[in-house]
């Protein structure tokens, strides 16, 4: 029989031998770069601290053979780059990045290895292969973006452009070379055939701004329409849901054309004189919102169109009825208050208003004084409406009770300290009311 120190060494022997032999060796291509020139070779490594660490060595070993035919595509790149910066390698990632999807289906995911540091994948791409699939989709692509744009030209509405954005979609990840197309009998450029019809397409849509009105009036005129006409500038056709962006007193806004080419815009009430002006322009991001940025052909800037309309004072016509303790006031107290708070906004006429400004006021004792110690309290009240002339309706109004002036000489003098203190509660009515736009 064996003793125990001759028993445990025979098993360690053993384990140590079991252990060897079930470590397998790392692969080779994690030690030397696969070099089969009808390959792309893509590594990528992802730490074990990463979360999702597979994914992120596939997505780095397929960025590894994007980068290698990045060289291919840039020696083949013939293109206008202006559209992309005025820079190559900006148009070259571009086109490059478009092709990303295209390429999935083609590669070979050839292995993964995992470390107790990390996970390694390697991934790959015939190149023969990989030209013959770009040379399919590239004439797919051309049929079909060739189809869009006559489907356009051949029905101008708000789908032309979003037709021809399609078009540029399908084309564009085989932006790297020219391609001419027979269109309208002519022999053209693809890329430049797009460009075309982008920017002529937009410029036949033309969007006229009016009112009813040659001018409008402060308070009076609110609610007015500014109407948008939409329609194609070659065949004086309206034109459906055409999205128009406004700019308004440092705002944005959105509308959008209906089926009889029309788009509203209500002003809202307008207090002060001025010369009131929205900028509009046809909104292509509206229009072409399914499609993220990078995806979108742009032409040039908005083309921003003004439309400009006064604003007058409206004339006003105030009528004041003031009485202290049941009496006819001599000389009016709110009266000049009222204004002097509008006279920025109206101007005061005694003939032919646009709107009257109706004043109503008044102040009544509840109670004899206690004593001679104690002031006379009166208390005031006004009402006080605004009225349109031509509508024949009010427009504004508010009432304000119980407004209380003290005094200890006498009880005039305390109601004329009321009235005082209407003016200053008057005056707020006013900024939180009709004043507050």
């Amino acid at each position: 029989m064996l003793n125990s120190s001759k028993y445990y060494f025979l098993i360690s022997i053993i384990y140590v031998f079991f252990q060897s032999s079930c470590v397998s060796s790392s692969p080779e291509w994690i030690e030397i770069h696969p070099e089969n020139n009808n390959y792309w070779h893509g590594i990528g490594f992802a730490s074990n601290e990463i979360e999702n660490g597979r994914d992120i060595a596939r997505e780095r070993a397929i960025h590894e053979i994007s980068s290698q035919i990045k060289i291919n595509v840039s020696s083949e790149l013939n293109i206008v780059v202006n559209d992309f910066n005025g820079s190559v390698e900006n148009a070259v990632t571009s086109i490059l990045n478009s092709r990303v999807n295209l390429l999935l289906p083609e590669l070979q995911f050839v292995d993964s290895y995992k470390t107790n540091k990390g996970i390694y994948f390697y991934a790959k791409l015939n190149k023969d292969k990989y030209r013959k699939t770009m040379e399919r989709l590239r004439e797919n692509s051309i049929t079909t973006a060739l189809n869009y744009i006559k489907e356009a030209d051949k029905n101008f509405s708000h789908q032309s452009l979003i037709l021809v954005q399609k078009a540029w979609n399908e084309f564009y990840p085989f932006n790297d070379e020219p391609v001419k197309v027979i269109y309208d009998g002519k022999s053209i450029n693809l890329y430049s055939l797009i460009k075309e019809k982008l920017y002529s397409f937009k410029n036949r849509i033309k969007i006229i701004a009016l009112t009813e009105k040659q001018s409008l009036r402060t308070f009076i005129d609110s609610g007015s329409i500014l109407s948008f006409i939409v329609t194609d500038g070659l065949t004086q056709k309206k034109l459906k849901s055409i999205p128009i962006k406004l700019m308004v007193h440092g705002k944005e806004l959105n509308l959008i054309s209906n089926e009889n080419g029309n788009a509203q815009y209500v002003i809202p009430e307008i207090i002060y004189p001025e010369m009131f002006t929205v900028n509009y322009y046809i909104d292509i991001e509206k229009l072409l919102e399914e499609y993220s940025i990078s995806e979108k052909r742009h032409i040039d800037s908005p083309i921003i169109s003004t439309f400009s309309i006064e604003v007058r004072r409206a004339k006003a016509l105030i009528n004041c009825i003031e009485k202290n303790l049941n009496k006819p006031l001599e000389n009016l107290i709110l009266e000049p208050k009222v204004k002097s708070f509008l006279h920025e906004n109206v101007d005061f006429v005694q003939s032919n208003p646009d709107m009257y400004i109706l004043v109503r006021a008044n102040t009544n004792k509840k109670s004899d004084r206690v004593d001679e110690n104690f002031p006379y309290f009166i208390y005031g009240n006004v009402s006080i409406t605004f009225k349109n002339v031509i509508k024949d309706e009010q427009f504004f109004n508010f009432d304000i009770s119980e407004v209380k002036g003290g005094d200890f000489n006498s009880e005039y003098t305390a109601g004329i300290r009321a009235y005082d203190e209407m003016a200053r509660k008057i005056e707020n009515q006013f900024k939180l009311g009709i004043l507050k736009n």
